[in-house]
């Protein structure tokens, strides 16, 4: 009927019926032809029909029809396997006690290990629309960000990882990584720690801890009376070494930090401090360089294989400081040496007991105004001796002196003081020693074969190290 019809909500949520003009007959089965006529179907308001036929108030304009709402599905989920969201806990000792400095890490996964998977929201409970069609209101969905070394299943549920390391998830991006993030201090929060890979810790290494790991270990705060081993990495530190006497600090690679004080340090290869190293005893492989800001060393032992590059080392206070170059160039050049000097020190004793015979053959023969043969023999015997003694001694002393010749030039492994070195600094290089009886300025120091040298220098060789 053109006077009655129905509007439909673009949702289908609601069905309005419109009557435009009064009509003396209306019907309940009118009313319900129309819906039908329009498709209708469901939540129609019968309570409603029954008051337009009764009460006859027309024109109008009346909600006749609602959807019936769904119940909201429950929400997605995650189902960790391995889960990064959990802090580190103590393990329990025999006796029952909780070892917080060896603590169970809870984000370690192995190469194709499951880490976490995806559960699907439900559809919840279904509703209708005013023309009988299903309508869902599901949980909301669960969606992760992909980061590095992740492996997502087919189904895009499931997720795994394609390396050996450590699970993170931040941001709602989830990675694994061969570098193991400690996000604060190493302390009684992470226990030690101990990783195949690098190690990157944003805090301190707080005394007592022990941080072991195969490759390099960055550490943005201090390092305490802590013990450090990096296999075949570097270490590197932003601020400094705060040792007091009990920091261990090893290395297979360098060292770069801020400064070092009471700590022992052995490092395989090269050493950059930026401040100072104070009370220390300081081992490298390669170079040790303290060129920047105060560039002090200043008690302990400071020692390389390569070469020491430093502003000022000692005190005037004299503080005991030593500095030296030890390494396999001077052992091999003091053996060979050695060796040189030893046997020329042999066949002078050898000779000075020949000649003292001799002597003594020569007062016996004066006394007697002759020798028995044997003297006489033995005496021929000796000067046939002395000559060959005499000769292998010069040859040995023209054999060192060519050793002392050819070796003068090679002292690149030098200590550069672009400063000062105080007065009361020992210098050690090789196994030789120089005490510093008063201050030098801008000096380098090498070894010339037996002896330290001191000379001036130019700072730009200095920082060449």
């Amino acid at each position: 009927m053109k006077n009655i019809k129905v509007i439909i909500s673009n949702d289908q949520m609601l069905a309005t019926l419109v009557i435009s003009r009064n009509i003396p007959d209306i019907s309940s089965e009118m009313i319900y032809s129309t819906l039908k006529e329009y498709g209708v179907t469901n939540g129609i308001k019968d309570e409603i029909i029954q008051k337009i036929i009764h009460e006859k108030k027309m024109p109008l304009e009346i909600v006749i029809a609602n959807a019936s709402r769904p119940e909201k599905g429950k929400d997605g989920k995650l189902i960790w396997q391995i889960d990064p969201t959990i802090p580190a806990t103590p393990k329990i000792n025999k006796n029952g006690k909780a070892d917080f400095k060896h603590l169970q890490q809870h984000n370690a996964v192995n190469k194709g290990q499951e880490i976490v998977s995806i559960l699907p929201p439900s559809k919840g409970i279904p509703g209708k629309t005013v023309t009988g069609e299903l309508i869902f209101r599901p949980g909301k969905e669960i969606k992760i960000e992909i980061g590095e070394n992740i492996i997502v299943s087919d189904d895009g549920y499931t997720y795994y990882s394609a390396i050996k390391g450590y699970v993170s998830f931040s941001n709602n991006k989830l990675s694994v990584s061969n570098i193991k993030y400690i996000n604060g201090d190493v302390s009684f929060r992470t226990g030690n720690i101990k990783y195949n890979g690098k190690v990157h810790i944003k805090g301190d290494i707080r005394s007592g801890f022990r941080v072991e790991a195969t490759d390099t270990i960055f550490v943005e705060g201090n390092i305490e009376a802590a013990d450090i081993y990096s296999q075949k990495g570097d270490v590197v530190v932003s601020l400094g070494i705060v040792g007091k006497g009990r920091a261990k600090i090893l290395a297979g690679g360098s060292l770069y930090c801020g400064f070092i004080q009471d700590a022992l340090v052995n490092i395989k290869n090269n050493i950059i401090i930026e401040h100072y190293s104070i009370n220390s005893e300081v081992f490298a492989g390669g170079t040790i360089s303290v060129i920047q800001k105060e560039g002090l060393i200043r008690g302990g032992k400071v020692f390389a294989e390569k070469g020491i590059s430093a502003l000022e080392v000692g005190s005037i206070k004299g503080i005991v400081t030593e500095v030296g170059i030890s390494g396999s160039d001077f052992v091999e050049l003091d053996s060979q040496l050695q060796k040189i000097i030893k046997e020329e020190e042999r066949q002078k004793t050898e000779l000075f007991l020949l000649n003292k015979r001799k002597t003594f053959l020569e007062l016996l023969e004066n006394r007697l105004n002759n020798l028995s043969l044997n003297k006489q023999q033995e005496m021929n015997t000796i000067f046939t001796k002395i000559n060959e003694i005499v000769e292998r001694i010069e040859d040995l002393e023209a054999e060192k002196n060519d050793f002392i010749e050819k070796n003068k030039s090679k002292h690149n492994n030098s200590i550069f003081v672009q400063h000062i070195i105080h007065k009361g600094v020992t210098v050690s290089i090789g196994h030789l020693q120089y005490y510093v009886d008063k201050q030098f300025e801008k000096v380098k120091i090498y070894r010339n074969v037996n002896e330290v040298v001191f000379e001036n220098y130019s700072e730009k060789e200095g920082k060449n190290l």
